[in-house]
């Protein structure tokens, strides 16, 4: 949004997709955000005078990228909602739910960043902890894990996250075609419950995403899923 005001390069901070938890009567939103850069007062738009604030030594698209997490009560939300109205969000900075979700400043969480953050979240019931799926890799580090695998991250409180687990890559032999699909990746992974509630999960529960022919973003589209056992 405001890279053209420090003349920095059009990097990748791409929001969209994020995932929510729901605790203690909150929505918790994670997504990939960013550091402004820090740029010295005698030339604010010289690239030369700026410099990164390295958030993340694997920011999923910038090297000042780190996940970030956002709340509101959910009564709020959806009280407004039903008005057709928002209400203020408020990100996790030092400890603290005080700045603001539009424009305040946040600490990353301990996660690194995976692939911009697009995915999805639930509760995983039989063990007490909370999931998160992702898609790997990054637009400006971590190019060559693109879209090519399916990870998971648990944690007990929501804030404090486990190391990547990978559940899926692109190359096994349950995807279609043959191995590497012709440089395809795997896109968007969802959370699905063999019961009836995708908020909160069973001791298994199916990660589904999108394959993709190639690179290409358009149809045809093809869905396929694993299986995960937790204990």
């Amino acid at each position: 949004m405001f890279g053209a005001k420090y003349g920095r390069k059009q990097w990748y901070p791409n929001i969209g997709l994020p995932s929510y938890i729901i605790k203690d009567g909150f929505f918790q939103v994670y997504y990939g955000d960013s550091h402004d850069l820090k740029c010295s007062s005698m030339a604010p738009t010289s690239n030369s005078s700026c410099t990164v604030q390295n958030t993340s030594s694997s920011g999923a698209g910038n090297p000042d990228q780190g996940v970030a997490v956002v709340r509101a009560k959910v009564a709020d939300v959806v009280a407004a909602a039903k008005k057709g109205e928002g209400v203020e969000w408020h990100k996790l900075h030092k400890g603290s739910w005080t700045e603001k979700g539009m424009g305040g400043k946040f600490t990353p969480l301990n996660l690194p960043p995976s692939g911009y953050m697009h995915g999805d979240a639930a509760f995983v019931k039989p063990i007490n902890k909370y999931v998160l799926a992702q898609q790997t890799g990054g637009r400006i580090q971590h190019t060559k894990a693109w879209r090519q695998s399916i990870v998971l991250s648990f944690s007990v409180d929501g804030l404090t996250w486990g190391p990547w687990q990978l559940v899926y890559n692109i190359t096994d032999a349950s995807v279609p075609g043959k191995p590497g699909h012709n440089g395809g990746q795997v896109v968007y992974p969802s959370l699905m419950s063999h019961g009836s509630d995708n908020e909160v999960l069973g001791k298994t529960f199916a990660v589904v995403f999108q394959v993709r022919q190639g690179n290409s973003s358009g149809p045809p589209f093809q869905y396929s899923y694993v299986n995960v056992t937790v204990k």
